[in-house]
């Protein structure tokens, strides 16, 4: 009875061993991330329901690469469960003109700050690029 335990034990300890191993490892998903923010007024106000969408740029038009949220009460916002890669983010809120940051870069496992979108009243133009969150500022 003895044997029969430690022979137990032996292959229950080696399958554990076995799915830590390096190889094993390279085969579990990468970890995803996050972007965030907050969506103001010129004004310095949040804007509330402002809809942001983050447009993965590595992927497939097909594979539905975009996610999207809405900023809550305070004007934050969290895109989550992002695959690792490049995205642009864009801002869309009724009587807001659209705003756009062309370029943001996700890694495994990372959160984005990305600041204040600061969004600019529709008047004329409908669309403003945005860099680091701020309107018309192509640094």
């Amino acid at each position: 009875m003895r044997k029969f335990t430690f022979v137990v034990f032996a292959a229950i300890a080696g399958v554990g061993f076995m799915a830590t191993t390096p190889k094993a490892q390279a085969r579990q998903e990468p970890l995803v991330g996050a972007i965030n923010g907050i969506v103001k007024a010129r004004t310095g106000s949040a804007i509330s329901e402002a809809t942001l969408t983050a447009t993965n740029l590595d992927s497939d038009p097909g594979d539905n690469p975009d996610r999207s949220t809405v900023s809550g009460p305070d004007g934050a916002y969290a895109i989550v469960d992002l695959p690792p890669g490049r995205y642009s983010i864009t801002a869309r809120k009724s009587g807001y003109r659209t705003c756009t940051v062309p370029l943001v870069t996700v890694a495994d496992g990372e959160a984005v700050g990305m600041g204040a979108f600061t969004m600019v009243r529709a008047t004329g133009g409908s669309t403003a690029r945005c860099y680091r969150g701020i309107p018309g500022q192509g640094r």
